[in-house]
């Protein structure tokens, strides 16, 4: 499910401020169709601000998150993709990435986006997103994008965007962390690959950050794109975001540990 081409930390996508640290965004949606509360932000606003070195992964980890969910809108996520990717971006952070980086290049190292898989009792991190089909579901404001806008609004990229991240290798080292690493019982969360982002808001924003990254590669099938999105089942007990909080940690700590080793 993933594609061939595979790029290291060295690439120009990963934009190093401090060569010992790494910048990751992470963002959550805010709630809709009938949630009160959608647990992707109580996870990624739970989420500490720093991983330390480790001796399996030296690289120190720094994680922003905004100071609020993305709202369920077609609208918020085509305003708030390109502030986010600007430099420097404009979209406000827990802790914004550091001055010293390359004003040139994107503002963050790596980025997860977070959402909810209503249908899904697993965590999943999806290998790709799509540019199509979208024009069926009603966002948070009752509107709809209309036909061929995927098409139309990007016109120069494929219909399909992979991640460079080597997914597979992520998967593996995800579950190892968590085994490892966890509090709560890491051998009862169900941790699995998907190429189905849902055609909603969730495969929007991934898809819209994907092409960002491909049109500043100059639109090459090679390009750096080190962005990821997970999916997380749609539970908010305080259980739930415990485990949900355990295994993005893992998640991100395992997409480091699989770039140093040039994967």
């Amino acid at each position: 499910m993933t594609e061939p081409r595979r790029a290291g930390l060295g690439n120009e996508g990963v934009n190093h401020g401090d060569a010992d640290e790494i910048t990751v965004l992470v963002t959550g949606f805010d709630a809709f169709h009938g949630l009160e509360v959608n647990p992707s932000w109580l996870i990624a606003s739970s989420l500490p601000p720093s991983l330390p070195s480790t001796p399996k992964c030296p690289t120190r980890i720094k994680i922003v998150v905004p100071p609020s969910p993305f709202r369920v809108a077609w609208r918020t996520v085509m305003d708030v993709v390109p502030r986010i990717y600007a430099p420097p971006t404009q979209i406000p952070v827990t802790d914004p990435p550091s001055s010293a980086r390359d004003p040139t290049k994107p503002p963050f190292d790596m980025v997860v986006h977070m959402g909810i898989a209503t249908r899904r009792e697993y965590f999943s991190i999806e290998t790709l997103g799509h540019r199509d089909g979208y024009e069926l579901y009603e966002d948070v404001n009752h509107e709809r994008l209309p036909e061929g806008f995927g098409r139309a609004h990007w016109l120069d990229c494929p219909e399909i965007l992979y991640t460079t991240f080597d997914t597979d290798d992520v998967l593996r080292r995800w579950k190892l962390n968590l085994l490892a690493d966890h509090t709560s019982d890491g051998e009862d969360v169900d941790l699995r690959l998907s190429d189905d982002a849902g055609h909603f808001l969730c495969d929007f924003i991934y898809f819209s950050s994907l092409s960002t990254y491909y049109r500043r590669s100059g639109r090459r099938e090679d390009g750096e794109r080190p962005v990821l999105f997970l999916h997380i089942p749609a539970k908010a007990t305080e259980d739930d975001i415990l485990k949900g909080r355990e295994t993005t940690v893992a998640l991100i700590r395992a997409m480091v540990e699989s770039r140093r080793e040039g994967r």
